[in-house]
C-alpha cells in the first residue's frame, strides 16, 4: 500500500547555642557559639571592639548575565529525559498554503476507526524517522488537538527534543488520505470533509501556519 501523500512540507543560616557554665550551676556566664557560615558576623557573635559587619552587594557584569543565559540555554539542549509535547495539528475552517480547508467532522471516522497507536509521530514527514508516540488525538470544535512524547531513546527524537525545548521549531502537519472533499469554484479552494488520518508530524515549515505544539510543564 501506497503512503499517503505528504501534508505539509514542510534557591546562612545562623544559629546560637547557650552553653552553661563551668560550675555547673544554672546562673553562670553564657557562652554563645556560632556555626561557621556566620562568623563574619561580628557583632552577631559577642566580639568585642569589632565593627558591625555590614553586606556588600555585587553588581552582575555584562558577562555574569551572558554566563547566566549561557547556562539556560544549556539546560534547554538537556536530551536525556522525555518531553510531553501537546497542540493543534489542524485547525478547522482555515485554509492552509495549499489551498484546503479542514471542515468540522473531518477526522470523526477516522479517530473511530483506527487504533491510536496507528496514527505515528513523524519526523518531517518521513515514514523510517518515528520519534515519539501520540498519547491523545482528538477532535474538537477548534480542530485536531494532540498530546505525546518525544523519547530521546530514538536518535532523531534526542534531536528533536533539544530543537522544541530551544523553541527552534514548534510545527505540526498531518498526513492522510482524502476520502472526501468538494472544490469552491468561487474560492478555487478545497473543503476536506473526511479523511483517513496516518500520521502526524513534528515539521519546520507547517503547511498550516498555526498548527503548533508547546512543551507541556
Amino acid at each position: 500500500m501506497a503512503f499517503p501523500t505528504r501534508k505539509n512540507v514542510g534557591e546562612n543560616y545562623h544559629e546560637n547555642r547557650t552553653q552553661p557554665s563551668a560550675t555547673g550551676k544554672g546562673k553562670g556566664r553564657t557562652a554563645t557559639t556560632c556555626t561557621n557560615l556566620c562568623q563574619l558576623h561580628t557583632s552577631h557573635c559577642g566580639a568585642s571592639g569589632s565593627a558591625p559587619h555590614t553586606p556588600t552587594t555585587t553588581r552582575k557584569t555584562k558577562r555574569d548575565v551572558e554566563q547566566g543565559i549561557a547556562i539556560r540555554e544549556a539546560d534547554n539542549l538537556n536530551t536525556e529525559h522525555p518531553i510531553a509535547i501537546e497542540g493543534y495539528a489542524s485547525r478547522f475552517e482555515l485554509s492552509d498554503q495549499g489551498g484546503d480547508v479542514m471542515r468540522r467532522g473531518a477526522f470523526q471516522n477516522s479517530l473511530h476507526g483506527r487504533n491510536l497507536s496507528d496514527v505515528k509521530m513523524l519526523w518531517q514527514h518521513d515514514p523510517t524517522v518515528p520519534i515519539g508516540k501520540w498519547l491523545h488525538i482528538q477532535e474538537d470544535s477548534v480542530g485536531l488537538f494532540v498530546k505525546g512524547v518525544l523519547y530521546p531513546g530514538i536518535l532523531q527524537g534526542q534531536q528533536a527534543i533539544a530543537m522544541v525545548r530551544a523553541g527552534i521549531l514548534d510545527g505540526l502537519s498531518i498526513g492522510f488520505k482524502t476520502r472526501k472533499a468538494r472544490r469552491d469554484n468561487r474560492t478555487g479552494r478545497r473543503d476536506v470533509l473526511a479523511v483517513d488520518l496516518w500520521e502526524i508530524s513534528l515539521v519546520t515549515f507547517p503547511l498550516l501556519s498555526s498548527a503548533r505544539l508547546s512543551v507541556v510543564a
